[in-house]
């Protein structure tokens, strides 16, 4: 909400061209807030896509990294944004740690400060003893510091800011690339045509490739037969076509966990999309206290922070 109120005044200001539709991005007015966002409903449609296609293109990553050849301009341009976002993350927790350094001496700042006198129109600070005025100019001279380091990290934090948007741009430019699609990705053919003959899921054109919610829905209630296809797939492909260390170990484990996840949120849905006041309490309970993920799941998940890993390591 605070960024849509910035870009409006931008407009407003003249400092954004309110006539480029590229630079309008659809405001003209400003926003509603009479309804803080924590309280608005979202449609469940919508969760429906963003929790399944999200996991779906981790699956995908995961697919593209174990079984399909990339070529190495699309993993250039992968990891380009992987320390894009990594050198953001580290400056901004650095900054975090700043600004939490800056506030603390500004109020020993505050608490140190001495009184002033003005004699001949000078004002002159008077300080309780000895130790007071040395406390103070040392705090003085430690928030200048603090003050310069905020302002660099703040700077650095904009860079990298500038350097991402940049990454997942050229990123996207290249993976757009004919030769680069989807239909160059044999393995991950074969699985959507899978699922359209398993499940009768299809992506949707329209949706920037993307499954629409009512096949999110369908992914969810055949995450069985949807994944055992999947795994099926996977386990019958050589493992000279696979990349190297990917057993079939990590096929059953990654898959195992997919299909998981694909289950809970299936759960979690099914309450979401009951009519109002049908819930119980004992419903609710039931999906903030899930039980604790499997180990069979806490390892499939460790595998796949290994895989990324030693992807990035041999590289």
């Amino acid at each position: 909400m605070e960024g849509l109120k910035n870009h409006l005044a931008k407009l407003e200001s003249g400092e954004l061209d309110k006539t480029k539709s590229s630079q309008r991005l659809g405001l003209k007015e400003p926003p509603l807030t009479c309804t803080p966002p924590k309280n608005m409903l979202v449609p469940a449609l919508h969760n429906n896509e963003l929790f399944i296609n999200t996991p779906i293109d981790s699956l995908i990553a995961w697919i593209n990294h174990r079984f399909e050849r990339l070529p190495l301009e699309v993993v250039e341009a992968r990891l380009a944004l992987v320390d894009a976002i990594i050198g953001l993350e580290t400056i901004g927790e650095d900054l975090a740690e700043a600004n939490q350094q800056l506030a603390f001496l500004k109020a020993e700042e505050k608490a140190l400060k001495p009184t002033t006198v003005a004699v001949d129109r000078v004002v002159q600070k008077t300080f309780r003893d000895d130790d007071h005025g040395k406390e103070h100019f040392e705090n003085q001279a430690l928030l200048s510091e603090a003050k310069d380091e905020a302002t660099i990290l703040e700077c650095l934090c904009k860079d990298y800011a500038k350097d991402k948007k940049i990454a997942a741009k050229k990123r996207k430019e290249v993976e757009k690339k004919k030769e680069h699609g989807a239909l160059s990705q044999e393995v991950r053919q074969r699985i959507e045509q899978m699922l359209e003959e398993v499940c009768k899921i299809i992506r949707s054109a329209y949706h920037g490739g993307d499954f629409e919610g009512n096949h999110c829905r369908k992914f969810m209630r055949n995450a069985d037969s949807a994944m055992n296809a999947i795994q099926s797939l996977l386990l019958d492909m050589p493992e000279a076509d696979r990349a190297v260390g990917c057993d079939d170990n990590e096929i059953l484990m990654c898959c195992d966990a997919f299909k998981r996840l694909f289950k809970h949120v299936d759960g979690l849905t099914h309450c979401c999309h009951q009519p109002f006041v049908t819930l119980t309490n004992n419903d609710m309970d039931g999906v903030r206290h899930e039980k604790a993920p499997s180990s069979l799941f806490l390892a499939a998940r460790q595998s796949i922070v290994d895989i990324v890993k030693s992807i990035f390591d041999n590289l």
